[in-house]
C-alpha cells in the first residue's frame, strides 16, 4: 500500500498507546507478539526515513553557507578554560537557527512523502483480545491526553484490523 512517512508516525504513536495489561486483564501472548511484529514493521520503515533525513541534512551542510557548521558546532561546545565563560563563534547562533529552520522544512517534506508498506494487520481475533483487554467504557490515559476507549479502539481497528 501507498502512505506517506507521517502516516507510519501516527500508526506508531497508536501502536505505542495500545496497552499490555489493564487492571487485572492482560493481552494473550500472541496478540502481544502480533503487537511486537507491528511494532517493528513501522519501526524499520521510520529507520528508512530518518535515514533519508540524515542524509538531507548532510547535504544541507555541504551547501556555501552551511559548510563551516560541524567546524564551528564543535568550537562552540567546547568546555571553558579556567573558569571562564564559553564563547561561541561570532555568528554561530544566527547558523544554527538558519540551519535548524532548513533541516525543519526538509523533515516536514520528507513526512509527507509517499512510500511503499506493506504490514500483518491484526486479525479479529487478535482486535477481539484488544477491546476485551482495554474495554470499551471510560476513558484511556494517552500520550497526548485522554480519550474515549471506544474512540481509540475504533482508531486502531482503522488502522491496523482486516
Amino acid at each position: 500500500m501507498k502512505t506517506t512517512y507521517n502516516d507510519i508516525f501516527v500508526r506508531m504513536s497508536v501502536l505505542a498507546a495500545i496497552p499490555a495489561t489493564v487492571g487485572e486483564r492482560s493481552l494473550k501472548p500472541s496478540t502481544s507478539t502480533s503487537l511486537v511484529l507491528l511494532r517493528a514493521q513501522h519501526s524499520r520503515k521510520m529507520e528508512e526515513f530518518e535515514d533519508t533525513v540524515r542524509k538531507g541534512l548532510e547535504e544541507l551542510k555541504k551547501q556555501e553557507r552551511f559548510k563551516d557548521f560541524d567546524e564551528l558546532a564543535a568550537k562552540a561546545h567546547e568546555p571553558a578554560k579556567d573558569g571562564e565563560a564559553p564563547q561561541k563563534p561570532e555568528g554561530f547562533d544566527e547558523l544554527e537557527a538558519a540551519l535548524l529552520d532548513e533541516y525543519r522544512a526538509l523533515r516536514s517534506k520528507a513526512s509527507m512523502t509517499e512510500t511503499s508498506f506493506e504490514f500483518t494487520p491484526l486479525s479479529r481475533a487478535e482486535l477481539e483480545d484488544i477491546v476485551d483487554t482495554v474495554g470499551m467504557e471510560g476513558d484511556i490515559e494517552l500520550p497526548h491526553g485522554r480519550e474515549p476507549r471506544a474512540q481509540f479502539l475504533s482508531t486502531v481497528a482503522a488502522l491496523f484490523a482486516m
